[in-house]
C-alpha cells in the first residue's frame, strides 16, 4: 500500500521553471558562521504571508556549489527538491512522464543546503515514533558535540514508519496567507505503517524557525527511496528498529 501511494504522488510536473531566479540575500538567513558551510534560499514564513513562490536559487547553482545535502521545494510549488550524498533529486506532483525537466535545470522558492563529507553512524536498536524521533536525534546530535543553536544536515538509513507525506503540485488558490484554514499548496498525499528507503533533513534552531521549518519546528526532512530517484517532503515519521541515523562530523 505503502509503496503504491508513494509512487502515484512523487512523479510529475509539467509547469516550465522561470527564466530567472532571484537569489535570496543574506539577511535572510543568520549571519553568524554556521558549521557544514549551511546555506538557506527563500524564507518559509515569507511565503506564507506574501504568497510568492518565485524562483530564489537555480539547483545548478548549489549542486555546483559542492553541497551534499538540500531540502526544499520547487519553484511555483510544484513539487519537492532534496539532495542526499550529493545526488540532486526532484519529484512533481502532476504526472509529466518522459517531459520532466532535468533536475540540475530546475528552481527552488525554498532550500536548505549543507556539505559534510564526514559522518558518524548511531545505531538505532528500537522502534522510534515521531516524538521519540525528534528527542533522539537531538539527544545524539548533542552527546556528538553539535551545538543546538547551530543548524545541521542528518540522515536516516533503513525503514520509516507511521508516516505521512506529500509532494507540492501547484498553489492553492484557496490558500489566504498567514491564518487561513487551507493549505498553501495542492498536493499529493502518502501515508502508510512502514516504508524502506532514507531519510534526509535539516536541523533547525530557533533563529532558523519560520526560515527552513515552520514556526516552533526543529526539522525539515524528506523521504528519498532507495533507487534514489524519487522523494518527498515527510509531515510526520518514525524509525524502525535496526536503522541507522547519520550525523555529520567536522573534520
Amino acid at each position: 500500500m505503502a509503496i503504491v501511494a508513494v509512487w502515484l504522488v512523487s512523479m510529475g510536473g509539467t509547469l516550465p521553471a522561470p527564466a530567472q531566479t532571484q537569489h535570496a540575500p543574506a539577511a535572510d538567513a543568520p549571519s553568524a558562521e554556521v558549521p557544514f558551510g549551511f546555506k538557506a534560499y527563500g524564507v518559509f514564513s515569507r511565503m506564507i504571508t506574501e504568497r510568492n513562490y518565485l524562483a530564489v536559487v537555480a539547483l545548478k547553482d548549489a549542486a555546483d556549489g559542492r553541497a551534499t545535502d538540500a531540502v526544499g521545494a520547487v519553484s511555483g510549488l510544484r513539487g519537492e527538491v532534496s539532495m542526499i550524498e550529493g545526488r540532486l533529486i526532484v519529484s512533481y506532483g502532476v504526472d509529466c512522464g518522459a517531459a520532466c525537466p532535468a533536475a540540475t535545470s530546475e528552481t527552488a522558492t525554498l532550500l536548505a543546503t549543507a556539505s559534510a563529507q564526514n559522518w558518524r553512524s548511531v545505531a538505532i536498536d528500537k522502534d522510534l515514533d515521531a516524538k521519540a524521533t525528534e528527542t533522539f536525534i537531538r539527544a545524539q546530535a548533542k552527546a556528538n558535540g553539535l551545538i543546538e543553536t547551530k543548524p545541521f544536515p542528518f540522515r536516516i538509513n533503513g525503514a520509516i514508519t507511521d508516516f505521512v507525506m506529500h509532494v507540492n503540485a501547484a498553489p492553492n488558490p484557496r490558500f489566504k496567507g498567514h491564518g487561513s484554514f487551507d493549505e498553501m499548496a495542492v498536493t499529493g498525499l502518502a501515508k502508510g505503517p512502514r516504508l524502506a528507503g532514507s531519510v534526509v533533513g535539516f536541523y533547525a534552531p530557533p533563529a532558523l524557525q519560520g526560515v527552513i521549518t515552520h514556526m516552533g519546528d526543529f526539522f525539515h526532512a524528506h523521504y528519498v527511496d532507495a533507487q534514489r530517484t524519487t522523494t518527498a517532503h515527510l509531515d510526520i515519521f518514525g524509525i524502525a528498529a535496526g536503522s541507522t541515523l547519520l550525523l555529520p562530523r567536522q573534520e
